[in-house]
């Protein structure tokens, strides 16, 4: 589920995030028939990863209200459970959600609190998708100065942890942040080498086609 979640990020911010109803809608179904079981069973951590899960797919069916909805509450289920790693995840799909529809201040306050959080426990997955909402919202801002720094640590994190194609994402984005906000062309076409050559490494051919295309 959050390999699944943090693909979802980074699709949209690679290239529009371009939903499939019908595979969302099955989702959507199956998390909401799994809602009812843990509600019948007042399971806490249950419902808190159930209403993340909800978020993120009303984040990416747009229906922004709902998924801020769910992220709520799943904040809420989690600080009730007392499961600090739930915690984080709802702090990060509240974030996501916040991204998506355009409110970049609340989305960097939560993310902010999120890369702190996760720093502090360790959890080198939240630490990225932290990374990636802050870098995202740079990005938005047209603050390619701070969106190359957030996706460098993205970088240097993917190298921590052995993950290449990490490192590929966060060189892609840092190619875009420079093309986009600052059209400087040169450094991007050396950001997008470096992210093709990486991608070609872990055998991902769309996210080399994508560098490539930048």
């Amino acid at each position: 589920m959050e390999h699944e979640r943090f693909e979802r990020l980074t699709l949209r911010l690679r290239a529009g995030f371009e939903s499939q109803a019908g595979a969302l809608d099955a989702e959507l179904t199956a998390y909401g028939q799994l809602r009812a079981v843990c509600e019948a069973t007042d399971h806490e951590a249950c419902l808190a990863t159930v209403h993340v899960e909800l978020a993120t797919l009303a984040g990416n069916q747009g229906r922004v209200q709902a998924g801020l909805d769910h992220a709520r509450a799943a904040q809420r289920y989690a600080a009730q459970a007392g499961v600090e790693r739930s915690q984080r995840k709802a702090m990060a799909v509240l974030a996501d959600v916040h991204l998506t529809a355009g409110d970049l201040p609340p989305c960097q306050a939560l993310a902010e609190q999120l890369l702190a959080a996760s720093r502090k426990a360790l959890d080198p997955y939240q630490e990225r998708y932290a990374l990636m909402l802050l870098g995202a919202v740079a990005m938005r801002r047209g603050d390619a100065t701070t969106a190359r720094a957030r996706f460098a640590e993205v970088y240097e994190l993917g190298r921590r942890t052995g993950e290449t194609a990490l490192r590929a994402l966060a060189r892609h984005f840092e190619g875009r942040a420079v093309l986009d906000a600052v059209r400087d062309a040169a450094t991007a076409v050396g950001l997008f080498d470096q992210a093709a050559a990486l991608y070609r490494a872990v055998n991902d051919r769309n996210g080399e086609a994508n560098a490539l295309r930048g």
